[in-house]
Order: C-alpha cells, then sequence, then structure tokens
C-alpha cells in the first residue's frame, strides 16, 4: 500500500472508565450505540468514534522530545495519508461504517498524566476529531477511509 493511502493502521477502546487503553483488530460500531466494547458505548451522540492522524502523533512526539506511543493520545483510530481536520461536518466511510465529523477533538488535562508533563500543551491543536456513526459497520487495521 502506498503512504498516500487514507488508511487505518492503529485502533483502540477502553472497556471501562479509567481503564488503559487496548489496542484491537476489529471495532464493531453502531449508530444507536458507536463503539461496541468501549466505556463511551450508548453514552455520546457527537463523539462516539475519535480520530487522529499519524503525522499530528508525529508532531506531538517532537512537541514533547520522544516517541508519543498511540495508547497515550487515548485516541481511537489513527489514520494515515489525510487530513482529518477536512473532516469535520463531513461524511466518510471507513470499513463497512460511514461516520460524520462532528468537531476537533481537545485534549484534556488526562494528557499530562499520559503522556507526561506537557502533554495537553503538546497535543493543543494536534488531537484530532471527533465522529458519530451514520451507518454502523466493521472496522480494521489496513481499511481505507474514503470521504463521501
Amino acid at each position: 500500500m502506498s503512504a498516500n493511502t487514507n488508511r487505518v493502521i492503529w485502533m483502540s477502546r477502553r472497556p471501562h472508565k479509567g481503564s488503559p487503553v487496548e489496542e484491537v483488530d476489529e471495532l464493531q460500531l453502531t449508530v444507536e450505540n458507536g463503539m461496541l466494547g468501549d466505556h463511551y458505548s450508548g453514552i455520546s451522540r457527537k463523539r462516539q468514534v475519535t480520530l487522529m492522524q499519524d503525522d499530528f502523533l508525529m508532531q506531538v512526539s517532537q512537541r514533547m522530545g520522544f516517541k508519543v506511543d498511540m495508547t497515550m493520545t487515548r485516541r481511537n483510530i489513527l489514520i494515515q495519508g489525510i487530513n482529518l481536520t477536512d473532516l469535520i461536518g463531513k461524511r466518510f466511510r471507513i470499513g463497512t461504517a460511514v461516520l460524520e465529523g462532528t468537531g476537533p477533538c481537545k485534549p484534556c488535562k488526562q494528557m499530562d498524566k499520559t503522556i507526561g508533563p506537557g502533554g495537553w500543551k503538546a497535543m493543543e491543536g494536534l488531537a484530532g476529531i471527533t465522529a458519530r456513526v451514520i451507518e454502523g459497520g466493521q472496522v480494521k487495521p489496513g481499511d481505507n477511509l474514503e470521504p463521501i
């Protein structure tokens, strides 16, 4: 696959509030509940899934001065090859699911714990986007993200 393809390169969920992020090989998304098996499932309609682009992760690492592991960001999907900010207010397909970008995913003070002191500031402007599920489906690593 070319580095320019818009594809999923990593995914996670947190089964319980306060639990560590768990890397997964598949996500099940539903309109009603968002991401199944995640502690946010069924709670939020605008923030059912969080996405971050790989070059933002690299920039956060540069700001921190070390390689930041994706689990530290607490985001659900890492995407390669697309500017996610352009998808706010728009629909896109990932795997068999259709999502809609609902806004920027602002970092929280928790980043100072998961990434380290200054993590919140390092993520500012680089934390990705939130999305809601329009059509349920499966998402797997390697799936393409296609704007609709």
